[in-house]
């Protein structure tokens, strides 16, 4: 059996965007999983993220609108073990690519500002949500959604290519 592929999405606090992303890939993963191309792991990490925390309460809500459950995330903060273990690190906003690099130097071929890497056109950085209400979340998730649905096809590429 082939082995795993691991995604790792990076925001500040890791209770909003990088689990409701890491939310996303994986349920694309489970509807759109190709047989004999190694597995997915999707992960979550913050650039100032206290541990344990769980995911906001907006951001559980608009995930579980979606069926996708964040009920058991718990916030991480980021650390040079967790990139070593990320085959693709996915950032929010240049800032996090920043502290991702000042962490992992050799992590550059790696990170990628989600919205660039999806190709989009004008601003590629993820707003945060934090504070905001359900239907700043629900946006976001969208936002979020829309963007991985046009990376998947990159991801599965590198996939077969490491």
């Amino acid at each position: 059996m082939p082995g795993e592929f691991r995604v790792l999405f990076v925001c500040t606090g890791n209770t909003c965007r990088s689990p409701m992303a890491a939310g996303v890939l994986r349920g694309l993963a489970e509807r759109r999983g190709r047989p004999g191309l190694r597995s997915i792991l999707t992960g979550s990490a913050g650039t100032f993220a206290a541990p344990g925390h769980p995911a906001t309460a907006e951001a559980v809500r608009a995930c579980a609108e979606q069926g996708i459950d964040l009920s058991r995330h718990r916030s991480r903060p980021l650390s040079r073990e967790i990139l070593a273990g990320s085959d693709l690190i996915l950032v929010m906003e240049e800032a996090h690519r920043r502290e991702v690099l000042s962490l992992d130097p050799q992590a550059a071929s790696r990170v990628h500002l989600l919205g660039e890497f999806a190709g989009v056109e004008g601003d590629p950085e993820v707003a945060d949500p934090i504070g905001g209400s359900l239907d700043d979340y629900r946006r976001i998730l969208g936002r979020l959604s829309g963007l991985i649905d046009r990376v998947w096809q990159k991801v599965m590429d590198r996939m077969q290519g490491s």
